[in-house]
């Protein structure tokens, strides 16, 4: 049985992409194209509600933005670098040192302000090469 999203275009992915975006703005506006693109989306805006939502599910893909109300998204980079089942990830951010922390985590970086086909592009390869937070050699 295939899922569908709201306008009844065949969806991609039964698992749902994990957004971690506090602006919501952008939250809405991402996960609105992501679904339009077919996939599941699951949106939250600090990273305890990620670390909630990553005991409860796995997703397809993580897509993490670095600077949080709570905390720095490369906590949540260390954490699931030392995981086997860590997620997918691409780091959206804005964040200056935003190039050092996807290289230190072997993970894929989408610079805001973006044109969403990249990001679309980086979520593709994030799903087909598996691209998970590593301890990368730096």
């Amino acid at each position: 049985m295939s899922a569908t999203n709201r306008s009844g275009a065949r969806m991609r992915s039964v698992a749902p992409i994990l957004l971690v975006e506090d602006d919501p703005v952008m939250a809405r506006t991402v996960a609105g194209a992501l679904i339009d693109e077919g996939y599941v989306v699951v949106s939250v805006d600090t990273l305890a509600a990620a670390r909630s939502a990553l005991e409860r599910a796995q997703p397809s893909v993580l897509i993490l933005d670095l600077t949080l109300p709570d905390s720095f998204g490369g906590d949540l980079l260390a954490e699931l670098a030392e995981r086997d089942d860590a997620p997918p990830t691409v780091i959206l951010s804005l964040f200056h040192l935003a190039s050092l922390v996807a290289d230190r985590y072997d993970v894929e970086l989408v610079r805001k302000p973006f044109e969403i086909d990249a990001l679309f592009s980086a979520v593709r390869r994030a799903q087909e090469e598996r691209r998970r937070p590593s301890r990368a050699a730096m």
